[in-house]
Order: structure tokens, then C-alpha cells, then sequence
């Protein structure tokens, strides 16, 4: 009696070709390489990608009224950026999420002349201007992706 190797795949096999075994397994691998980002930036020009952000931002205002807090779309956008880009969701806080939660509000977040606290366009610019290209298509991937959900259940 010939035995054949079976063509199901085993329990080990099956988990290593799990979308979170790849997702690991490519976080690992960029987690200490020395580049700067993935690729593509010079396929990109930033200004126009973060005007289509602010541009699904205001949409969204527009789309949900009822919903927004009154605060405009800035606040919705600097919200959503601040827990998209802050590592204190991911990991335990230490120095160096700290440091960039205080380097994002530093840019972001602007005193007006009777001390209150605002976002400001240019420090959201700012910043969506220095994140590494990856971490920008990310986020106006979701921002789009709520603007159609929006959208579509209207």
C-alpha cells in the first residue's frame, strides 16, 4: 500500500497561510529595515493627496449633519489622524509613543488669540506632509472607504 502525501493542508500549514501570518511576517521584516518608506513616492505628489483627504472630509461633514458634533471637518480629520498615526493604541505607552503623540498635537493643534485651543490646517498639512507615504495612502484609503460607506447608506 502506497502512501501519498495529502493535498489538504495541515493545521501548521494552514496558519502560516493566514492573512494575519502574512501581515506578521511583513511587519517583522520592515520593523528594522533602514528605509525611509515602502516605495512609489516619486509616483505621488502629496499636495494632491491630502487635498482629496480634505476634500472626503468635508463631503462627510456635509453627508452627516445630524451626526457631527458642530465641531467641522478639521476636527473630525485631526481626530481621526491623531488615533490613526498615535502608537498609543498599539502598544503600551512608552517614550517614544509619547513623543509622538506630543510632536502631533505640537503640529496640529494651535492656540488662537483668546487661548483656545484649535486644528490647524497647516500643522494637519504639516504633518500628513512628513508622514512616510505608506502610513498617507493608508489613511486616505479609510477616509474614502467611510466617505462610501457614508455614501451608500444614504
Amino acid at each position: 500500500m502506497s502512501t501519498k502525501p495529502s493535498n489538504k493542508p495541515t493545521n501548521k500549514n494552514k496558519n502560516r497561510n493566514t492573512r494575519k501570518g502574512l501581515k506578521q511576517r511583513m511587519l517583522e521584516y520592515y520593523r528594522n529595515k533602514p528605509i525611509p518608506d515602502l516605495c512609489c513616492e516619486k509616483d505621488y505628489k502629496r499636495e494632491i493627496l491630502i487635498g482629496q483627504l480634505f476634500t472626503l472630509y468635508e463631503a462627510m461633514e456635509k453627508m452627516t449633519p445630524q451626526i457631527g458634533d458642530g465641531l467641522g471637518y478639521m476636527d473630525s480629520l485631526y481626530n481621526d489622524l491623531f488615533f490613526f498615526l498615535s502608537p498609543e493604541r498599539i502598544q503600551d505607552e512608552d517614550k517614544d509613543s509619547e513623543l509622538i503623540s506630543k510632536i502631533l498635537t505640537r503640529h496640529m493643534i494651535k492656540k488662537d488669540k483668546n487661548g483656545i485651543e484649535n486644528v490647524n490646517k497647516n500643522g494637519v498639512i504639516f504633518v500628513l506632509t512628513n508622514v512616510p507615504l505608506y502610513y498617507l495612502l493608508a489613511f486616505l484609503g479609510r477616509a474614502y472607504s467611510t466617505y462610501k460607506r457614508l455614501k451608500d447608506s444614504i
